[in-house]
């Protein structure tokens, strides 16, 4: 009899482990994907980032070269000018 209780007692406790374990898996599991989607959207936001950057700098790129040309058309008026007023 006293086996018997023994068991089921065992087969409570086993069973018991088994679905502890199982919350656990699913716990890990979601602790898992968590950790990989976190570092997947990183990487994302990574690339993103160096792609904003390298646009950022084409831009400032593009308009300090402009600003050059400006210069260069500014003397170039202004020299004109120069000559247009000696003239007279």
């Amino acid at each position: 009899m006293e086996s018997e209780e023994l068991v089921k007692t065992l087969k409570l406790a086993v069973i018991a482990a088994f679905i502890i374990a199982f919350a656990v898996a699913i716990f890990y599991l979601v602790y898992g994907f968590f950790f990989m989607w976190q570092g997947i959207l990183w990487g994302i936001m990574t690339v993103f980032l160096v792609i904003l950057v390298f646009l950022l700098l084409v831009l400032v790129l593009y308009l300090w070269i402009k600003t050059i040309w400006l210069k260069k058309a500014l003397e170039k008026y202004k020299s004109k000018i120069n000559e247009i007023k000696s003239e007279e």
